[in-house]
């Protein structure tokens, strides 16, 4: 079965139109670590998606490749990620504003999401690597969602490709398994980033979260 891409009840595969978040585990890489998530964007008839992976090395700091492009349906079992806008993005110095470093080409890439297994999974990412995508999301209207990618010490970091929908001081929610919800402060951050205050409750890397979006009137992170 194909989770929240196709409906099973038609043998045509029609694509359900929901808005969908797949979040990978966090990877090691050499000095530091790499995290993606992929976004299916179903809006006005078009099939999309969105593509971020974050890395982080205490060297380069924290440095972002982003590509958008053409979601096409090939089976039950496979979509075609066909790319059409690349950049990579860099914050050297903390949460700094995430500012462009290159933007380049990037018709030749195409990457095929697999949902065969229990976690879809793309076999060969951006630079060779196998991604396997372990939890998944419903986007909704009013809310980001993040995952916490780095715990240090005080220094709380939540990843989300929408951190550019939250202003300073939003709370963010999280989740426990008994139901019960708890608050933290968001201190700072930019487009991907927020640093999220530390708390009387544990916050672990891997914690999913949740926070409002601004409201139309409000503005933008601005650090």
């Amino acid at each position: 079965m194909v989770i929240g891409l196709f409906n099973p009840d038609t043998p045509s595969a029609v694509p359900i139109q929901k808005n969908t978040i797949y979040f990978t585990k966090k990877q090691i890489i050499p000095g530091g670590f790499l995290i993606t998530e992929l976004s299916l964007l179903f809006r006005s008839g078009d099939q999309n998606f969105r593509f971020h992976q974050l890395s982080y090395s205490p060297l380069r700091f924290w440095e972002e490749l982003r590509i958008e492009g053409k979601l096409i349906f090939d089976s039950e079992s496979k979509s075609l990620l066909v790319a059409k806008k690349c950049s990579v993005y860099v914050s050297p110095k903390g949460l700094r504003r995430l500012t462009p470093l290159r933007s380049f080409d990037c018709d030749h890439i195409q990457m095929v999401l697999e949902f065969s297994g229990s976690n879809p999974k793309i076999e060969v990412g951006p630079s060779g690597e196998e991604l396997e995508f372990v939890e998944k999301r419903m986007e909704t209207e009013g809310e980001v969602i993040g995952v916490v990618v780095k715990v240090d010490g005080d220094d709380i970091y939540g990843f989300s490709s929408n951190m550019r929908y939250v202003i300073r001081k939003s709370k963010a929610v999280f989740q426990k398994e008994d139901g019960k919800q708890n608050l933290a402060l968001i201190l700072d951050g930019n487009d991907s980033l927020v640093r999220i205050q530390k708390m009387d409750f544990p916050i672990r890397e891997g914690d999913f979260f949740k926070i409002p979006k601004k409201k139309a009137t409000e503005s933008f992170l601005n650090f």
